[in-house]
């Protein structure tokens, strides 16, 4: 194979000094060309052959200098290496080719050789290879049998090449019908490690779907079949036009590029686009704009539709590279449909040449028939370029016509089958033309870490989400999400709402506001119920109230239970609701799902179900609700304590009281009543011990005073423990009671351990007493969270009922976080009623309950101006974010 390095050639020097000094000048010099050549917009063809030359140089220097060309071996390029194609900081990986007896006669200068090359610090793989080891590895492993088809000679014999080909070529090893069967298997396997995505916010621009890594394939099954690694070779093979392969040229130029600009950014062999590298590697492309984040996402768009393209591509050559190279025509079984299709082998195919221009519909029918059969693999390579090159016949004409808009509410009634067709629709560019707002968000990004994909990916991973729990395959996991699936009475209503549910972002206004409107128009265009196609819409405007009300809200007030039912208004919704949120949290970001968020989610719906049932105007008054609760929670404990609970109970608030359960306050009672008021008492929850709740609750009875929620969160910190949720109260004779939900901060489970529950309890009682002294060590903070480093924003407000003031804090994650809000309302003379603790990737959304230190609400503007500047400013330090002024 022929090494690209273009007009580069003449400026690469060849080493002259091989000491170890010299030979990393000489690579450290050379690397510098590149880098210059890359900045002037040198082709990366010829950057990536330069590169490999340089290489190719080097080695055949040291070994000539070791002695091995006095030997009956050779030297091979494999791998990308062997294909002329080096980035900055690849692999370079050699085969050493011999006879046994001449190997071994010249293993003194092998070692010398190789030697050298690691004391180099050279990413080298190499390997020491007989002819009759190669034939014999290549039978049993397609990698190997993949990296000799790609074979060039550094330093060997034309007789020992021609040999070496033959070996790699050999149908008796590998025929070109199991050696592509054996590359999809391969790329199939590889796609699934990606969740078949290719639209990740942090992409892997080589290994994942539409990556170079398919590219690849596409060269590889190339190259066995036709000898030749040249894409244009599919042009003259009928592969694929001259127009494709600009198209295909052009995104793997682009690809290329962006994986060479990584290498020089990281100065290492990295292939994912992290966040911290994106900006640099976008203005490095020639996305220059001022403004960081619109760089980023132009580059990123620009990134992702050329990974989509290019996974396209794969598809259809490997589907028609099967069908015209390995399937047999003649034994191919041919069975009618209709008049514009037929099944093909295991493939549908257009029957007429022209049959989208002469039947447009017919580029909706394709995917509801491969929704109705089952044995169908997908289309014909054929029909796939004709759906490319028709697609445009989609228009509003197309959209108006009542046989597509049946056609497309026909696809919804296939809920095993939809998340495959969708994207199938995505990938061939059917689904953005058919919802032209889909279009707007295809490659999206979502510049934080709470979403790991791009809108359009998300969407669909959504979709699939759904369709687990219809199927019931995720039931384990998500019961009540499974189980309330198969009773929705319109499965397509909640398949409408969540392809509809983002599709607004980007457009600047309220993002599910502005969805709404257009999911409501478009369920009344395809002729949806009046009723419906409000479900729909209110879906869509409301689908992140139940996620923000159970992480937000404190959800044990019967208040804010009363006001979220009325939001719902009947079951109905409310189930809808719950479905769709479980599917978009986990679609959102696998990592974000835990045991926590569905016991939240679990208790704000069966409280609400509750409610509805019993009907909004039959709910009891305050007292009448505390005094319910209270005589639930003293036939619970002991007949010999219930006499005191009374005495016990005249010291607390209301507040206590609706914050909690009958259960939980029947624990309370059996913990403390027996106890001194001077005394510090320490609980788990008795379920501390289950590792399905999730979180370990835990109980602090002690004397109150000043700085003791510092105290107490400090301690959760340097135990590596994160705080979900606190809720506080004093008592009228001076004690607080603290209950913390708390879980591992690295593995988000509750602390089940014995061992670990007695280290807890005892760090706890040390913090309690104020004599617990805070790690004065640096706490690290992730890559991701440093370069997610906004300013806080602190809003104050009165909350539901005017009792309390409400403050809401959004800032960066970090440990220690708690404490230094505690140490501010400590400051300020303020008490914390109530806690909640929601992270949402890098950042938190934390909301806190205080009054003033008489159990007022906040009224002073003054005082709550000074209050909100000083959380504002404690926070960015700790962050070392810088505030909106300083950027």
């Amino acid at each position: 194979m022929e090494i690209m390095a273009g007009p580069l050639s003449a400026d690469l020097d060849c080493p002259c000094d091989l000491s170890p000094t010299g030979i990393r000048t000489y690579l450290s010099d050379q690397h510098q060309i590149l880098a210059e050549a890359f900045e002037n917009g040198v082709a990366v063809d010829h950057l990536l052959g330069a590169r490999a030359l340089i290489i190719d140089r080097l080695l055949q220097a040291m070994w000539s200098e070791a002695g091995l060309k006095n030997h009956s071996i050779g030297l091979f390029a494999v791998g990308g290496y062997g294909r002329g194609e080096l980035h900055p900081f690849s692999d370079i990986d050699i085969l050493i080719l011999g006879e046994d007896d001449n190997i071994k006669t010249a293993t003194g200068e092998l070692t010398q050789f190789t030697t050298r090359l690691w004391d180099l610090n050279l990413e080298i793989g190499h390997s020491v290879r007989s002819f009759e080891d190669c034939e014999q590895s290549a039978r049993g492993d397609i990698t190997i049998a993949t990296s000799l088809i790609e074979c060039r000679p550094i330093d060997a014999t034309d007789f020992m090449f021609s040999r070496l080909e033959a070996v790699a070529f050999d149908n008796n090893i590998w025929t070109s019908e199991s050696f592509y069967k054996a590359k999809v298997a391969e790329q199939n396997e590889r796609h699934a490690k990606h969740d078949d995505s290719d639209n990740r916010l942090e992409p892997d621009i080589k290994h994942a779907p539409g990556g170079l890594r398919d590219l690849h394939t596409i060269i590889w099954v190339t190259r066995r079949h036709f000898r030749t690694a040249r894409l244009i070779t599919l042009v003259d093979e009928g592969l694929l036009t001259r127009c494709e392969f600009k198209l295909l040229d052009e995104a793997e130029q682009f690809l290329k590029r962006v994986r060479f600009a990584l290498h020089i950014t990281t100065e290492r062999a990295q292939n994912r686009l992290l966040f911290d590298t994106q900006a640099i590697v976008a203005k490095s492309m020639g996305f220059d704009s001022d403004d960081k984040k619109e760089r980023i996402e132009f580059f990123m768009k620009r990134l992702y539709r050329m990974t989509l393209r290019l996974g396209e591509f794969n598809d259809m050559l490997l589907q028609n590279f099967e069908e015209t190279v390995i399937e047999d025509p003649e034994n191919t079984a041919v069975t009618p449909l209709n008049s514009r299709w037929q099944i093909k082998g295991q493939h549908l195919e257009l029957i007429h040449e022209n049959g989208f221009e002469r039947h447009p519909s017919a580029l909706l029918e394709a995917f509801v028939l491969l929704a109705q059969n089952s044995t169908l693999k997908g289309l014909r390579a054929s029909t796939t370029r004709q759906m490319y090159t028709q697609r445009h016949l989609i228009d509003d004409a197309f959209r108006n016509d009542i046989v597509n808009i049946s056609y497309f509410m026909e696809l919804l009634r296939y809920p095993e089958k939809l998340p495959e067709i969708l994207r199938r629709m995505r990938y061939y560019g059917i689904l953005s033309r058919y919802i032209p707002e889909f279009g707007n968000i295809m490659g999206l990004m979502q510049h934080d870490l709470f979403h790991i994909y791009t809108v359009d990916a998300h969407t669909l991973q959504l979709i699939r989400n759904i369709t687990r729990f219809y199927v019931g395959v995720v039931e384990h996991d998500y019961p009540l999400a499974t189980r309330l699936t198969h009773q929705l009475p319109k499965i397509e209503l909640l398949y409408l709402a969540a392809l509809f549910h983002d599709i607004a972002k980007g457009r600047g206004g309220d993002h599910s506001e502005l969805g709404a409107i257009d999911a409501y128009n478009f369920c009344k265009h395809h002729r949806l119920s009046e009723y419906d196609s409000r479900l729909v819409s209110w879906l869509v405007n409301n689908h992140l109230l139940m996620s923000m009300t159970a992480q937000r809200k404190d959800i044990s007030d019967p208040d804010e239970i009363k006001a979220f039912a009325e939001i719902m208004g009947d079951e109905r919704r409310l189930n809808y609701l719950l479905c769709l949120t479980v599917a978009d949290i986990t679609a959102t970001n696998p990592e974000l799902w835990s045991s926590w968020r569905a016991a939240l989610l679990r208790q704000l719906y069966f409280e609400t179900r509750d409610v509805l049932k019993r009907g909004l105007d039959q709910l009891p008054g305050r007292v009448a609700y505390i005094e319910e609760i209270k005589n639930d929670a003293v036939a619970l404990i002991r007949p010999s304590m219930r006499s005191k609970a009374t005495a016990f109970w005249a010291h607390w608030s209301q507040e206590y009281f609706v914050s909690h359960s009958s259960d939980e306050l029947a624990w309370h009672l059996e913990t403390l009543l027996d106890t001194p008021d001077d005394d510090n008492v320490l609980a788990l929850s008795p379920e501390a011990a289950n590792p399905d709740k999730g979180s370990t609750q835990v109980l602090i009875a002690t004397p109150n005073r000043k700085n003791l929620f510092t105290d107490l969160t400090a301690c959760f910190a340097d135990l590596g423990l994160s705080v979900l949720d606190a809720k506080l109260y004093s008592s009228k004779n001076g004690r607080s009671i603290d209950i913390f939900m708390v879980q591992y901060d690295t593995t988000g489970t509750p602390v089940t351990d014995p061992l670990e529950q007695e280290r807890l309890l005892q760090a706890l009682e040390q913090a309690a007493r104020g004599e617990y002294l805070e790690s004065a060590g640096e706490r690290r903070t992730p890559r991701t969270r440093k370069y997610f480093n906004l300013p806080a924003n602190v809003r104050i407000s009165s909350d539901l009922e005017g009792r309390r003031t409400l403050v809401e804090l959004v800032a960066p994650d970090r440990t220690g976080l708690l404490t230094v809000v505690g140490r501010v309302f400590a400051e300020f003379g303020l008490d914390l009623a109530t806690a909640k603790v929601a992270t949402l990737g890098e950042r938190v959304e934390d909301v806190f309950y205080i009054t003033d230190n008489s159990g007022n609400n906040l009224y002073d503007d003054a005082f709550i101006d000074s209050l909100k500047g000083r959380l504002e400013c404690e926070i960015n330090i700790l962050s070392g974010a810088k505030t909106n002024a300083e950027s």
